[in-house]
């Protein structure tokens, strides 16, 4: 039995019954009108390839294109690359002149590639970026994200007296801003080198000069976060979010961190439903301090009057 699929080109009309009601038979090539049965084109193109693969290994391995553009290349990923092993398209090992004519060739690719101080830059930005993102495991799309950020400031000469690695990571946070995702600068930290005040001032000029409307950071989206790492009960979860939804219609929590009222509100909840949580364990979850924790903690239970 032919296998046929709906053909829903609008454009496309049957000149006899003026139908656009057309299917497609893949075997034959032929556009098939299915009002009167009339051929409607005959011997069309197949866009599909002409080989088959049962495996995603075997589809890279026969395809014949490239990857996809991407902004975490320096290049964006259009210059060519050299194999680095040793043999040659029938499988068959090198000899040792043309392992080293390979060598030859491969170290001035890469020399051609990047030849001016932008395309350096960005080579080495570019790997950096990877890497923290690796390491936070971050997703795809945050790192185009963040990648377009960075050519952005370097299109700008935003990078000029900062170092690279601070913007980088002030690009990575920008785009979690933007994105809504619940990270903390002080998370980067942990995959740098530089100072927290250098990346907060990167961030602020990254700000400014591209003019970015970053959404205001909700507490409510590091609870699910802080309760997962603490281990705490869904119950507590949902009564942490319903205190922080109280508090924000009371207008308690605006000028505060909003890691401080997640951990706070965690607490208070945890302590509603007989969870034995320490306010030191909470606020090293949350990257705040103790006294902090115990402030919004008393600010929450004497607005709310939750004891």
């Amino acid at each position: 039995m032919v296998a046929r699929r709906s053909y829903s080109k609008e454009s496309e009309m049957c000149p006899d019954c003026i139908s656009s009601s057309l299917i497609v038979d893949p075997q034959r090539g032929d556009i098939i009108c299915t009002e009167c049965g009339a051929v409607v084109e005959s011997h069309i193109m197949d866009p599909k390839p002409e080989w088959r693969s049962f495996s995603a290994q075997d589809y890279a391995r026969r395809s014949r294109v490239g990857a996809p553009l991407s902004l975490t290349f320096h290049d964006k990923g259009l210059s060519t690359i050299i194999d680095c092993r040793d043999f040659d398209g029938m499988g068959n090992k090198l000899s040792p002149s043309s392992r080293n004519q390979a060598y030859k060739l491969r170290k001035w690719q890469t020399r051609m590639s990047i030849h001016s101080s932008r395309d350096r830059n960005l080579a080495f930005a570019m790997t950096e970026l990877t890497r923290v993102s690796s390491q936070m495991n971050l997703t795809r799309f945050v790192q185009e994200t963040a990648a377009n950020i960075y050519r952005k400031s370097v299109h700008m000469d935003l990078i000029k007296g900062r170092s690279i690695e601070s913007m980088v990571i002030a690009s990575l946070y920008t785009s979690c801003r933007i994105l809504n995702l619940p990270k903390t600068l002080d998370e980067f930290l942990n995959y740098t080198q530089v100072e927290k005040r250098y990346i907060s001032k990167s961030y602020r000029v990254i700000v400014q000069a591209l003019r970015m409307k970053i959404p205001t950071v909700v507490p409510t989206k590091f609870v699910p976060r802080f309760a997962q790492d603490l281990h705490i009960s869904p119950e507590s979860q949902y009564q942490a979010i319903k205190i922080l939804k109280i508090a924000q219609k009371l207008g308690i929590t605006s000028g505060k961190d909003p890691c401080s009222l997640a951990a706070a509100s965690l607490y208070v909840a945890t302590l509603l439903k007989g969870e034995n949580k320490t306010q030191k364990e909470i606020a090293k979850v949350a990257h705040v301090t103790e006294v902090t924790v115990r402030n919004r903690y008393k600010e929450l239970i004497k607005t709310l009057h939750l004891c």
